[in-house]
């Protein structure tokens, strides 16, 4: 089986996730994605043969060594256009070190993922593995060791990996999870990991920060509370 490397780019801790504001305080949200940072490394570290973690805050790479993951420094990554200019040079020091490997891209607030998820991609025969977020994102990119694909993260990014895949007559699989769509961005999302996500990190952290979660009769699925 090919090697597989794991890329996870991560823009920072500070100021961070302000749709949770002021439903959490920046500490909280700093707290939150650390949490989901190791629920991430924690789940699929068995599944890949390295981890890397791609940043230009100096407390997420301290943060991410913490972890035993390795480190590409970035001082662009931000906005999207910034974030594919760093996954690209990332992706070339990674296939520069391991020669041609597969590579997987996950965002940095997917705790829900598990080590399933990457086992299922690995063992795909397609070039090219897409997995929608709940907004029309992507949370998972798997690309093969000798394809040329080109990750266009940032608005509705799922039309377009799959219009590119299309474009180049590359073979690609369309990887639905619910768990891997769940990425926390809103109050609302924070309620789907306190119902489905109750073995994680992220998940015995909320519980301290006394959130509660109940169905609503509005359009929103779920009303999420702090008591």
């Amino acid at each position: 089986m090919n090697k597989v490397v794991c890329l996870i780019p991560v823009s920072g801790f500070s100021d961070s996730k302000t749709r949770l504001s002021p439903f959490l305080s920046s500490s909280e949200r700093r707290a939150l994605l650390k949490f989901m940072l190791k629920d991430i490394v924690s789940n699929i570290r068995e599944s890949v043969d390295e981890v890397f973690i791609v940043s230009r805050d100096e407390e997420v790479l301290d943060y991410a060594m913490s972890l035993d993951c390795r480190i590409i420094e970035d001082k662009n990554l931000g906005e999207a256009s910034s974030l594919n200019n760093a996954l690209v040079y990332s992706m070339s020091i990674i296939r520069r070190e391991y020669g041609l490997c597969d590579v997987i891209i996950i965002p940095s607030d997917i705790p829900l993922i598990r080590k399933e998820h990457v086992i299922h991609v690995r063992s795909s025969d397609s070039d090219v593995v897409i997995s929608p977020s709940m907004g029309g994102g992507t949370n998972l990119l798997f690309i093969r060791k000798d394809v040329d694909f080109i990750p266009e993260f940032g608005e509705f990014s799922f039309d377009k990996h799959l219009d590119q895949a299309g474009r180049n007559d590359l073979s690609y699989e369309v990887f639905d999870s619910f768990y891997l769509s769940v990425d926390v961005n809103t109050p609302n999302d924070l309620g789907e990991i306190m119902l489905h996500g109750k073995k994680t990190y992220t998940y015995e952290y909320l519980s301290k920060l006394d959130i509660t979660v109940e169905n609503s009769r509005s359009d929103v699925r779920l009303n999420v509370k702090r008591d």
